[in-house]
């Protein structure tokens, strides 16, 4: 969901959601000039990825593009990203804006290159097996580790 809030800003809302076998999984992008995901917000912008599965992408679970000039605050709080091809949270083509990375009590599993890329920081994550029911059946086990975790 895409929207622009009053004061021209845009923001990036994704909560309770399952991504599941991306080619090469989410992008988001903010670009000096457009803005976040086209909107016409010069340049500024927030996005929220909050209580979200991303499971089986072939690259970064979630990757991040700041391009020059261009500010962003993002809230990345309580996601599973389990066996990514890249990171869990990486970045598209470096970090050339500036970003605020905010949120925390995400579960890492499996990624190939690691769970967050640096520059980029995340708070009380959780590194474990999360326990699936199966490769196919994504919801927890009981006894899983992912479980209360954010």
């Amino acid at each position: 969901e895409t929207r622009v809030a009053p004061g021209g800003h845009a923001a990036v809302l994704a909560v309770n959601n399952l991504f599941r076998n991306l080619s090469i999984g989410l992008s988001l992008t903010l670009d000096a000039a457009s803005g976040l995901e086209g909107a016409p917000i010069g340049g500024t912008g927030a996005a929220t990825w909050a209580n979200n599965t991303i499971a089986d992408s072939g690259y970064s679970g979630l990757s991040l593009e700041i391009d020059a000039g261009a500010e962003a605050t993002m809230t990345i709080s309580s996601n599973l990203v389990v066996r990514s091809g890249g990171y869990g949270v990486g970045l598209a083509d470096g970090l050339l804006g500036v970003v605020t990375l905010a949120g925390g009590h995400n579960g890492f599993f499996g990624n190939q290159l690691g769970d967050v890329q640096a520059p980029l920081t995340l708070t009380d994550s959780v590194v474990d097996d999360p326990l699936f029911v199966s490769g196919d059946d994504l919801h927890l086990r009981t006894h899983s580790p992912m479980l209360d975790a954010g």
